[in-house]
């Protein structure tokens, strides 16, 4: 039996849903798709520069889940 899901908390939505590096085609780009809770994991550690154990919190999950979705 699977393991229900636990609410995570994200505080952050992006403003655009879509993002590419200045001067690069488009056709010569990979796509890569990030779910918003993992996007708000990678707002949390890299943009704020929290620990995994305060993002972790501040997302209601535990580090080790935490740790899953920013790698």
């Amino acid at each position: 039996m699977a393991r229900p899901c636990i609410r995570r908390r994200v505080m952050f939505g992006p403003g655009v849903t879509y993002y590419k590096p200045a001067g690069v085609p488009i056709r010569e780009l990979e796509e890569v798709e990030l779910k918003i809770d993992e996007f708000e994991a990678v707002r949390l550690s890299d943009s704020l520069g929290l620990k995994q154990e305060e993002a972790a919190k501040k997302m209601n999950v535990s580090q080790p889940t935490f740790f899953l979705m920013i790698f």
